[in-house]
């Protein structure tokens, strides 16, 4: 089966492919030449030209992939720098709510944002109650002196009671640590 010809459109084209033995009826189908020969050396010119057509593609994708690394690598530079910066100012606002006092909230919002200290402990998941239960019983004098000092002299009771998710969740709650959250000014406001 022979892939069907694609009467080229451009005037400049057509004397190319002429220039080369390249014959096109007057009703636009391709038409061969008489001679082997002929069309052997033919194919051969357009083979180079084909050649010669992927090398530029190669090259202009090649230049183009360069380009877009060279984008990248500029614009990471920039972003970098602005990270690093977001990061430091962060770093302040944690330190403030470390040192802030904000009664049962423990949070404050404010025009650009919410600080304060975590409102939510960091979450874990007991897969194995038992097993849980089992090594809470056994070190439970080791888990009071390398753990917690047991402040809370229920918590024991309800660790060797088997209730270590409650116990666990409130020691993770008395942890908590400063936190940000900034909310970007609305284009009104800034």
């Amino acid at each position: 089966m022979t892939a069907a010809f694609t009467l080229p459109t451009e005037q400049e084209e057509l004397d190319e492919l002429a220039a080369v033995g390249v014959r096109i009826s007057a009703e636009g189908s391709l038409e061969l030449p008489d001679a082997q020969a002929a069309i052997d050396a033919s194919a051969s010119a357009l083979m180079r030209e084909i050649g010669v057509l992927q090398a530029s593609i190669d090259r202009y994708e090649a230049t183009s992939a360069e380009e877009h690394r060279l984008v990248q690598l500029r614009y990471a530079r920039l972003t970098s720098k602005l990270v690093e910066k977001k990061a430091r100012l962060e770093s302040i606002v944690r330190q403030y709510a470390a040192m802030s006092k904000f009664g049962d909230k423990k949070s404050r919002e404010l025009a650009y944002g919410t600080y304060g200290l975590r409102l939510k402990p960091d979450t874990f998941s007991i897969t194995d109650d038992v097993a849980v239960l089992a090594w809470a019983k056994k070190q439970a004098d080791k888990v009071k002196a390398a753990l917690v000092s047991w402040t809370n002299p229920k918590a024991k009771e309800r660790v060797l009671q088997g209730d270590a998710k409650k116990y666990f969740a409130e020691f993770a709650a008395a942890h908590d640590e400063p936190f940000v959250t900034v909310a970007f000014p609305t284009s009104e406001a800034s």
